[in-house]
């Protein structure tokens, strides 16, 4: 009987047929893995029921968008080779700006293609349309495209020269990944970017545009993607058991429609969940939606364990049937009548008296000493803090290390950290205080490693051998002793190496680090995206990569010119407010008894006064 059953049981998996898509490819081909297709287009119409699309890393310019995917008995996949190594765009760089003469702020570059969106990719800013092209000379983040001429005008975040940024302009007019009525489909590992609307569209499958869109899916998963510079970002909607899980999305928002936002659930929707999500920095002008179930009924739905930043809220807005947020941390408010262990800095709008802990209630200056790692938006409590209860829930998976540490101690808080890995159980979060580590061996899977705070990094002098699976390291620099990493599945991020690295283990990621030493890796077994390497240009000017100071004093030179258009090398999410710019003052005219002299400030919130 166990026989028979094994045997079903793989049917659905012996008879499914794995494509492939590579930018070197030809659609005339067959879509083999020795014979891709060139676009994504044509992988994903070529899929039957139980099918697997698998796309090779790389970029591709064109839009998706497909009706009546899948089977009821039989799981469709759609997945990058390996996780961020495939990005579906439907923007273009631009440079050569000019300012124009007789302008203070307006600036202009020859253009010839459609424009739908001018991205500032380095402030993760959508700029808006402009009535007039005066109206650039008034008000910041403005484009004005003059069709006929072939000039687009723009006027910058700053009012500086965009020399000092970095632009795309969104073209194609469609959804980058859009599957209408998907049965039992995953979608997986992809980034999808620049595909803008600030109006309603037409001849496509929806009037507002998406980076990802599941529509009345049927059991059907976005897992692990990330989306940014979209009018919408991952979205799901009108189905049952819709999932958005593992995802990442910023810069996404647009007028067009009003409530659309990063990460979002449309209703009615029954079984539907948004889970270990992350979404900042939203583009939305005017109410910047991060995470949201939003309109008509929401039936059996739940947000869970994600995080919000740099936005106005997280949370239901739906006729509620036995939907739930709970454990996720929003920096504003977690909006939801059914509302639990949830830590949010602004008051529930659905319910006042919600019990979720209120950060905005705590002095700043103690959340060092009850939260895991608050400068970088984790707020899982520390160990054994009173007080904390009705906050993100305490699973016991978070410890912290110190090079003053004692093993003996529990390792649960700042003040009672460990020294060493010695205890360090599986899939769980060790935060690391800044200072020079001895530290060497990790034989522990699942686990993640990453320096606390905002301040100085962690430094290992002895080098580090890892041998587990799944190992992530994130935010760590490396001195005098190589790095070696044989486990499989491990993830590098925003870490600095100033000696030889050697990566031997498959299905690796190694993405946003400095090497000052050219490493070693085989990139038929994983994926690299927006590192620094000796030899780049422009030049990086580190501090002191010898020393473990990996800091750029020409930051600006790398922002937004990754993969993802994040930083190139080491980056931290936090948004900080810059000096104002104040130009001029320029004299307009003069007469015996007045003048008319004009100044410009960026902000709003700065006072000036001519002396």
């Amino acid at each position: 009987m166990l026989t028979r059953l094994l045997f079903l049981l793989c049917l659905p998996l012996l008879s499914a047929t794995e494509y492939f898509v590579s930018p070197a490819g030809n659609d005339a081909d067959p879509g083999s893995r020795e014979q891709p297709f060139a676009t994504i287009n044509r992988g994903v119409h070529t899929l039957q029921g139980g099918d697997i699309l698998t796309i090779l890393p790389g970029r591709y310019y064109e839009w998706v968008e497909r009706s009546g995917l899948g089977a009821p008995d039989k799981t469709t996949l759609i997945r990058a080779a390996y996780p961020e190594s495939v990005l579906l765009h439907g923007d273009l760089p631009c440079s050569g700006w000019s300012q124009v003469p007789g302008t203070q702020f307006t600036y202009c570059t020859d253009w010839k293609e459609n424009v739908n969106a001018v991205n500032e990719r380095d402030t993760l800013k959508v700029f808006l349309p402009a009535g007039t092209l005066q109206d650039l000379e008034f008000k910041r983040e403005l484009w004005y495209y003059d069709r006929d001429a072939g000039k687009l005008y723009i006027s910058t975040s700053d009012g500086l020269s965009p020399d000092q940024h970095l632009y795309s302009v969104s073209v194609l007019i469609g959804n980058g990944l859009y599957i209408a009525n998907p049965v039992n489909v995953i979608i997986e590992g992809l980034m999808v970017s620049g595909f803008y609307s600030h109006y309603r569209v037409e001849n496509h499958m929806t009037s507002g545009l998406y980076g990802i869109r599941i529509n009345h899916p049927q059991n059907s998963i976005v897992r692990n993607c990330r989306a940014f510079f979209n009018a919408n970002g991952i979205h799901s909607g009108h189905g049952d058991g819709g999932v958005l899980e593992d995802c990442v999305a910023y810069a996404n928002g647009s007028y067009n429609p009003a409530s659309g936002g990063n990460i979002v659930i449309w209703c009615p929707a029954k079984n539907a969940a948004i889970r270990n999500c992350r979404s900042f920095f939203s583009a939305k002008p005017g109410g910047r939606i991060g995470i949201r179930i939003y309109g008509g009924e929401a039936e059996n739905c739940l947000i869970e364990n994600c995080v919000s930043f740099g936005e106005d809220a997280l949370g239901i807005k739906a006729t509620n049937i036995n939907s739930f947020c709970r454990n996720n941390y929003c920096d504003s408010g977690v909006h939801c009548i059914n509302s639990k262990n949830n830590t949010s800095g602004g008051v529930n709008a659905y319910d006042a008296k919600a019990s979720d802990l209120r950060i905005d209630k705590i002095p700043r200056q103690d959340w060092e000493k009850l939260f895991a790692d608050p400068d970088n938006h984790d707020f899982r409590p520390q160990g054994n803090i009173a007080g904390l209860e009705n906050g993100i829930q305490d699973r016991g998976d978070v410890f912290f290390l110190s090079p003053l540490g004692n093993d003996s101690w529990d390792g649960r808080s700042v003040s009672t950290a460990w020294k060493s890995f010695r205890a360090l159980p599986p899939d769980s979060t060790a935060y690391l205080l800044p200072g020079i580590y001895d530290l060497n061996e990790l034989s522990v899977p699942g686990v993640t490693l990453k320096t606390r705070g905002s301040g100085m990094r962690a430094v290992f002098q002895n080098g580090l051998r890892v041998s587990a699976e799944r190992v992530t390291i994130d935010g760590l620099n490396f001195v005098r002793t190589g790095v070696q990493i044989s486990g499989r599945g491990s993830k590098l991020r925003n870490c600095g190496f100033a000696v030889p690295l050697q990566i031997s283990g498959e299905d690796f990621l190694a993405c946003h680090n400095a090497f000052t030493i050219a490493p070693q890796w085989d990139l038929s077994k994983g994926w690299e995206h927006s590192n620094i390497f000796p030899g780049s240009q422009p030049e990086p000017q580190f501090v002191n990569p010898e020393g473990g100071d990996f800091t750029l004093k020409n930051a600006t030179a790398f922002a937004g010119r990754g993969l993802d258009s994040l930083p190139l090398g080491p980056y931290r999410l936090i948004r900080e407010q810059k000096p104002a710019v104040i130009t001029g003052p320029v004299v307009r005219s003069v007469t015996a008894t007045t003048a008319n002299i004009e100044w410009w400030t960026d902000r709003k919130d700065v006072t000036t006064e001519l002396m």
